[in-house]
């Protein structure tokens, strides 16, 4: 198992966190509801966790392409110059969908 944060296992802790605080609720158990809304608040971390991992990870795609864009485009590399737009492309998409 690994202990890198993943936004599906966190919200698959919140989702039956909910289930577990709502079953609590129906039979009175407040141990229950307590335990819910625990699991709730670590998959919700989790989750957040994994988003500013993911973030992170894109801005330093987006910079390193940058910075390698601009190398390859004064050395009058087209081909290099691409790839290292793509890399720049990548990033900015990774930081938009873990904003």
């Amino acid at each position: 198992m690994s202990t890198d944060p993943s936004k599906e296992h966190g919200r698959f802790e919140n989702f039956t966190g909910r289930v577990q605080e709502e079953f609590g609720k129906l039979t009175g158990s407040t141990k229950q509801q307590s335990e819910g809304v625990a699991h709730q608040a670590s998959g919700a971390t989790e989750e957040a966790q994994a988003k500013h991992q993911g973030y992170l990870e894109g801005m330093a795609d987006k910079v390193s392409g940058a910075l390698k864009s601009t190398y390859h485009s004064l050395m009058g590399d087209t081909v290099q110059e691409a790839k290292a737009e793509g890399q720049k492309a990548k990033g900015e998409a990774e930081m938009e969908a873990n904003k």
